[in-house]
């Protein structure tokens, strides 16, 4: 039966207008909230147990739907890497998570939107890696050379996201998407914008922060120098140097990070 038939079923046998209306007000919270819980029985022990055996079921409900989500974006992983984004279709994905192609589209709207999705999670290793080093006290260059690095690697190891990078970096820059991507619909951003501002945003608010803290130049723009990280990963991906995507990046970080570094005599900019 579902939630909310249960719970008013509850209110009606025990002949409590007030209640009806004080449980639907519950399940409302227990149904949009998954980790609220029902504080109190005011029937007693039997319906504590029919709580209880709801949100179990919920719970179970929802944990399989992560679960097949997880099992989805793995395989895409998975067969974007060994095909490339482009080549791989629904259809592999699905195959590779020994699902039915239709329950992909219970999860996501498109190709696109699941590879948006995984680009999410760089988003949130970035967060976590500077959250670790924001609670060790490390400074705004330290700060800027973590997120250089974490993105570096995730890259590396995904490297079917690069097209897509490079791709929000050329609409960056230009305003328009490079040829070969198809244009956004009148009055919205191109699907390939939709990761760069956010890793770019990152930056720039660490930027801003060692600026005021003295540790970072003033006398350059905080957007030139966010520009100046995002352009690493363009360069070492077209780098005919003898060393690793991630080599690359970390010697380049460097190079940028003392160049910023705020000096006793700054030289003028202008």
């Amino acid at each position: 039966m579902p939630a909310f038939f249960v719970v008013l079923n509850k209110a009606i046998e025990n002949e409590n207008m007030n209640g009806i209306h004080i449980l639907l007000f519950k399940c409302c919270v227990f149904r949009y909230n998954g980790d609220a819980r029902f504080q109190e029985s005011p029937r007693g022990d039997s319906f504590r147990k029919d709580e209880f055996l709801l949100d179990e079921k919920m719970g179970r409900r929802e944990r399989k739907k992560l679960q097949s989500r997880r099992t989805i974006l793995e395989a895409a992983i998975s067969e974007f890497s060994k095909k490339g984004y482009k080549e791989t279709s629904v259809a592999d994905i699905m195959s590779a998570a020994d699902l039915g192609i239709g329950t992909f589209y219970n999860y996501f709207s498109s190709k696109e939107d699941l590879l948006f999705s995984l680009l999410g999670r760089l988003g949130e290793m970035i967060r976590m890696a500077l959250a670790e080093a924001r609670a060790a006290e490390r400074t705004s260059l330290e700060l800027l050379e973590v997120g250089a690095r974490v993105t570096a690697k995730f890259l590396d190891e995904n490297r079917f996201v690069m097209p897509l990078f490079l791709a929000a970096s050329h609409h960056m820059a230009h305003g328009a998407p490079p040829e070969g991507h198809p244009a956004a619909p009148q009055g919205e951003k191109p699907q390939s914008s939709r990761m760069t501002p956010q890793i770019k945003q990152v930056f720039t608010e660490i930027i801003r922060e060692g600026q005021a803290a003295g540790e970072i130049r003033s006398d350059v723009p905080v957007n030139l120098i966010a520009e100046m990280f995002h352009s690493l990963y363009q360069a070492a991906a077209f780098s005919h140097l003898d060393l690793s995507f991630q080599e690359n990046i970390a010697l380049k970080t460097r190079l940028l990070l003392d160049g910023i570094r705020k000096r006793n005599e700054q030289p003028d900019c202008g």
